[in-house]
């Protein structure tokens, strides 16, 4: 199996008939936001390299990791321990659940929740899953075209928010 990075917008279209989108793998977005098309890749680039496959569900390093990315560009980062006795139910030593939290005006709460585990690798992969290897425009390796995209695309939506709200 591999993992390729993200879909193209017409991909996304056919998937999604009727729905209005706002393309962040775009140098420019149709509401004038400039997504950083090369930091994005580069965090899920990073994420794909953190091995966080469960089990075991040793993730502790690669939540680290991503709390100092987000602290560094300005996100207050909320860390919250699950309780030892229910991460060792679970067969794990510790998790650490992030939470970012923006306040964009009255309204409901939307929450982007994503897992930064992984399923094994397994064998059969024609390139390094861990690797964060980028070939023709995509990137390759375990988590990029799931749990990992989703981080570093939830991070880019919300930052594109900030930039130009919703009317």
């Amino acid at each position: 199996p591999e993992d390729n990075f993200f879909p193209t917008v017409e991909q996304v279209k056919a998937a999604l008939p009727g729905t209005r989108l706002m393309v962040l793998n775009s140098p420019l977005t149709p509401t004038g936001t400039v997504i950083n098309r090369e930091v994005l890749k580069g965090l899920a680039q990073a994420l794909v390299q953190l091995p966080t496959e469960n089990p075991p569900g040793e993730t502790g390093a690669a939540v680290e990791w991503l709390a100092g990315w987000l602290e560094a560009r300005g996100a207050a980062v909320e860390r919250h321990p699950v309780p030892d006795p229910f991460a060792r139910h679970y067969g794990l030593s510790g998790v650490t659940n992030l939470v970012v939290r923006r306040v964009f005006g009255p309204g409901p709460t939307v929450a982007l929740a994503a897992s930064i585990d992984t399923l094994p690798a397994g064998d059969n992969w024609r390139r390094e899953p861990f690797a964060g290897e980028v070939k023709d425009g995509r990137l390759h390796g375990r988590g990029a075209r799931d749990s990992k995209a989703d981080i570093a695309a939830y991070v880019f939506a919300m930052e594109a928010l900030e930039d130009q709200p919703l009317a």
